[in-house]
């Protein structure tokens, strides 16, 4: 069934509402039903936009990990409520896909490549130049792409990351799932915030070091002076103070909130069999149901040509977990260049590309102390 566009508006509206309104059960169902028709309309554009993103980011990074989604009704409703004026018929990201790519100059190569092939693709938000608040860096763009059906067109975001970037957009995902905050939101623990603040401007700074240092992470003398002069490179905008102070209030917190343990034990809580990703076709969609009170992750596959039966199960899945808050649904693409793993990192509370990085972080504040931090990283000016 079809719905017209007031009809989509009237759906968000009522979304949105509190539960203290005077609101029938019936008529929040037959709203999650509008807002599913209206992400379903979105999948033939998704794909068109992902293949689009594959084609161009495979000659840029080899190693590329490309993904895609339709938006969570729970990460829609949340966003409807958090953008004042937002309508659902508006939303821009209600369809996503990503690349993920080596390091910032393949993201910008990738950028101008999207936008020189697709005459609609323009930079939305450029969050490496001028980052959000809560750390987070990348760069997103929107486009019309055609629907299945018909003259009209959705609206798909294309966001582009650095592996740093996607490990740290994945971490905060991660502990929003096991702790019950919306740090993506802007909501939860001022020291969780603040913590993302701070790993975000080290995690910048370690954009030039190259993948050996990392997964080593030696800082031996020999090391430590590779690694700033290769910082000299990419610390324009960031001072010494700055970075000191980062570096300082990251070791603090970390060991406050003992970020490497919780972190660690998030990823073993949950049971994932691996032959439930292994075994799915190579194009299709994955619905993740996530019980965090088991510790289990149940996994249902979808052939591309089942799309429908899968948004169907989507939804009744959705309803059920607004009603249990320890479950979490999502529909995923099986087809993810790079693996389901590398690409739904968050899924499988796999932070440790996030810890590595931390950990390295750590390390630099251990082996110079508050009182040589400043002098040190006063050698990357000079």
């Amino acid at each position: 069934m079809a719905y017209s566009g007031k009809a989509i508006i009237r759906a968000g509206d009522l979304l949105i509402q509190d539960s203290s309104d005077d609101i029938s059960e019936a008529d929040r169902h037959h709203a999650m039903g509008v807002l599913s028709f209206w992400r379903a309309s979105h999948e033939h554009p998704l794909e068109l936009a992902y293949t689009l993103l594959g084609k161009v980011a495979k000659p840029i990074d080899k190693e590329v990990i490309v993904a895609k989604r339709l938006k969570r009704t729970q990460s829609i409703v949340s966003k409807l409520k958090r953008m004042q004026g937002m309508k659902l018929k508006t939303m821009q990201d209600i369809g996503g896909c990503r690349a993920v790519v080596k390091n910032e100059k393949r993201v910008r190569k990738l950028v101008r490549t999207l936008e020189n092939k697709h005459a609609d693709l323009r930079v939305k938000n450029n969050y490496i130049e001028n980052p959000k608040a809560d750390g987070y860096r990348g760069i997103h763009l929107t486009g019309r792409f055609p629907a299945k059906k018909g003259p009209d067109q959705r609206k798909v975001e294309i966001q582009i990351r650095t592996k740093i970037q996607h490990s740290w957009a994945t971490a905060v995902e991660i502990v929003d799932l096991f702790t019950g905050q919306t740090l993506k939101s802007n909501q939860g623990s001022p020291d969780w915030a603040e913590l993302f603040v701070h790993a975000g401007v080290m995690f910048s700074l370690f954009e030039e070091i190259t993948p050996d240092i990392l997964e080593k992470g030696d800082l031996s003398p020999s090391t430590q002076k590779i690694l700033f002069d290769r910082l000299k490179r990419g610390t324009e905008k960031l001072s010494a103070d700055e970075l000191a102070n980062s570096c300082e209030k990251l070791y603090l917190l970390s060991n406050k909130l003992d970020v490497l343990n919780r972190l660690d034990a998030f990823t073993k809580s949950l049971n994932v069999t691996e032959s439930h990703w292994t075994t799915a076709p190579t194009d299709g969609y994955a619905l993740l149901e996530i019980d965090l009170k088991e510790g289990e992750v149940h996994s249902t596959i979808f052939e591309s040509n089942k799309f429908d039966e899968a948004a169907s199960k989507y939804l009744a899945a959705e309803k059920k977990s607004a009603e249990e808050p320890t479950w979490i649904t999502a529909l995923v693409s099986t087809s993810a260049v790079g693996g389901l793993r590398q690409a739904y990192p968050n899924y499988y509370a796999d932070s440790s590309i996030f810890l590595r990085h931390l950990d390295l972080a750590k390390k630099i504040y251990r082996i110079y102390n508050p009182s040589g931090l400043k002098r040190a990283f006063k050698k990357l000016f000079n």
